[in-house]
């Protein structure tokens, strides 16, 4: 028989419980097993007489169905099928509750929100913002003066750069200029002579350009250097600034998408829980609800289930 899941049409609030369908069903097989006759039936009356003994009586030794039983052969085939009837009727009204049971116990919160609340979306009409690290990115100075430099701001950052490095190589004291200076201030106005095979050369070393203008080029061109580092570290400074306070705008604004984040995932979260506190109980109450009812003994089975419960009383006597 199909195991029916609408275990609505077996229950009610009045009937008999699983424990009493249980014991009737017992009772209803151990009936059906009493009817015997429908496993072994014979029509043959056997006696025998001994013709030996002094009395010459028969003996009765196999008895065929009676009259009675056999005017009664139609009712018991009606009893054995609404025996049958019964019990698979409390069978199946088990089973259709045991079935229903298990699906609330193993239903899923999704499913219930959806079955029952009528809910499909889970964030309750809240949106999640969504993360993009692109927008929250910081800048480096050099995206910042690419992104922002006029070209003439540009062409003069370069220039600045340029200049301030170029004359700081030059006359740092290991830089050309400064080197060559040094060189003339200790060679100025000496001789030597280089012997050969075939003479001997005297070289005199002097200065080309005066040891005064040498020196003087010398702060000059420290003093432009310095100028052109002041000014580079002008720019430098201002774009320093723009970019820490752009940096910190961008972790600024990553902060207050994590809080409003928080804050929406929080009501979601409280949403959550009171409805998953509803589905706890919800299930709690349907399973006590469940195991209260009934089953019902429908119309037609209701002489076979008196029949069986006087014979139950009867037995039990």
């Amino acid at each position: 028989m199909k195991n029916f899941h609408d275990y609505k049409k077996f229950f009610d609030v009045k009937g008999v419980t699983s424990t009493s369908a249980n014991y009737l069903s017992n009772i209803a097989k151990e009936i059906i097993k009493s009817y015997v006759i429908f496993e072994k039936i014979s029509f043959e009356t056997t006696t025998v007489r001994d013709f030996h003994a002094e009395d010459g009586k028969e003996f009765l030794v196999g008895q065929g169905i009676s009259e009675q039983e056999f005017n009664d052969l139609n009712q018991l085939l009606e009893n054995k099928a609404k025996l049958n009837s019964l019990i698979a009727w409390f069978r199946e009204a088990i089973k259709a509750r045991e079935f229903q049971m298990e699906e609330i116990e193993s239903m899923s919160f999704e499913s219930w929100m959806k079955d029952m609340k009528n809910i499909d979306d889970l964030n309750f009409g809240y949106e999640i913002p969504e993360y993009k690290a692109e927008d929250y990115e910081h800048i480096t100075q050099e995206e910042y003066i690419e992104n922002n430099f006029s070209v003439k701001e540009m062409n003069r950052y370069f220039y600045l750069q340029s200049m301030s490095s170029s004359l700081g190589k030059f006359i740092h004291p290991n830089g050309a200029y400064a080197a060559a200076k040094e060189i003339i201030e200790k060679s100025k106005g000496t001789s030597y002579v280089k012997e050969t095979p075939s003479a001997n050369m005297l070289y005199s070393i002097s200065s080309s350009v005066s040891i005064e203008k040498i020196q003087a080029k010398f702060f000059e061109l420290q003093d432009k250097q310095r100028e052109y580092q002041k000014q580079l570290n002008e720019i430098l400074f201002s774009v320093e600034k723009a970019v820490n306070k752009y940096n910190d705008d961008q972790d600024a604004k990553l902060h207050q998408f994590n809080l409003d984040k928080q804050d929406i995932q929080g009501k979601i979260r409280a949403e959550e829980l009171k409805y998953k506190k509803e589905f706890s109980q919800w299930k709690v109450d349907e399973l006590n609800r469940l195991r209260s009812l009934k089953i019902i003994i429908p119309n037609d089975l209701m002489d076979i289930y008196q029949f069986v419960t006087s014979y139950g009383k009867q037995s039990g006597e």
